[in-house]
């Protein structure tokens, strides 16, 4: 399930003795659409947890990486206080809650919240998850801020934590349907350096995009793909497989792209990794896969 999904990308990438673990309500990407480059920023894992109890895979990984502070995202509606006092059992009672009133603000505070500095911020639609996800591992691997923005507008929190940052350049996820130009072009004013665009008219041509700019051909041993429709197991793995420094794509449940192929086939990884079970990506695909790639 989704719980162990996470439970097990963390073990892959993690160490016991992390400097962090972040929690996150498995049902609600509002306020963790930001979390897993938060999460690999401050060097730990994101996992997942139900509003009111804490899943046995969860625990258990808690449990194997004694992490030196847990954070929660979400407000007690997301995350109960019975549950982030249960995290305390796991880190000496150090944890903390980052809620705020809107998803922009979540962001923002988990960008204001790590003291390193940063030469690139990614930018997506904040009302729907997609676009964020297909940017999310690189975000993790560059150990840079993903921020949240509106088609139309930058949000006054997103804004004012774009000003603090001054990054050198800002990376646009999505294409101008999820951001359009008049915030690419007001996103300039927040850099010295360019304004990117990595994406297209869906969540899979954008991953596509995104994996075709950050990663050279040749250059990854592992290739993860992730459903594109349901946004956990995309999200419980970006900090993880970020942190690895592999890319993920995000892949349609029922057929495999001639695009996708080609994006395997570039970057010529030893082995592909699906994540999710077979609700969230069909046999069909994994044939598919199987025998294209040998």
């Amino acid at each position: 399930g989704r719980f162990s999904t996470a439970a097990a990308l963390s073990r892959e990438a993690f160490g016991p003795g992390v400097p962090v673990a972040v929690l996150a309500n498995v049902d609600s990407f509002t306020g963790s659409l930001a979390g897993a480059p938060y999460a690999a920023r401050l060097g730990g894992p994101i996992l997942f947890v139900n509003a009111t109890s804490m899943p046995r895979a969860t625990a258990a990984e808690l449990d194997r990486l004694n992490p030196d502070r847990i954070v929660v995202l979400g407000g007690r509606r997301q995350v109960s206080s019975a549950v982030r006092d249960r995290a305390g059992e796991y880190t000496d009672g150090r944890v903390t809650r980052i809620s705020s009133s809107s998803r922009y603000r979540t962001a923002a505070r988990m960008s204001a919240g790590v003291t390193a500095g940063t030469q690139v911020v990614y930018v997506a639609n904040g009302d729907d998850y997609a676009w964020a996800l297909a940017g999310s591992a690189l975000a993790a691997r560059d150990r840079a801020p993903l921020l949240l923005v509106q088609d139309d507008r930058i949000p006054s929190a997103t804004a004012d934590e774009l000003d603090r940052l001054n990054p050198d350049r800002i990376v646009v996820l999505g294409g101008t349907g999820s951001v359009n130009l008049s915030v690419e072009h007001a996103l300039a004013a927040y850099t010295a350096g360019d304004v990117a665009r990595r994406g297209g008219g869906s969540r899979y041509s954008t991953s596509l995009s995104v994996s075709r700019h950050g990663y050279a051909a040749g250059s990854v041993e592992t290739v993860y793909l992730a459903s594109g429709t349901t946004y956990a197991d995309a999200l419980g793995g970006a900090a993880s497989v970020g942190a690895s420094g592999a890319p993920m794509l995000l892949v349609r449940e029922d057929r495999v792209t001639d695009a996708l192929m080609a994006e395997l086939e570039r970057l010529a990884p030893s082995q592909v990794v699906v994540l999710g079970d077979r609700n969230r990506i069909s046999d069909a695909v994994l044939g598919a896969l199987g025998g294209a790639l040998g």
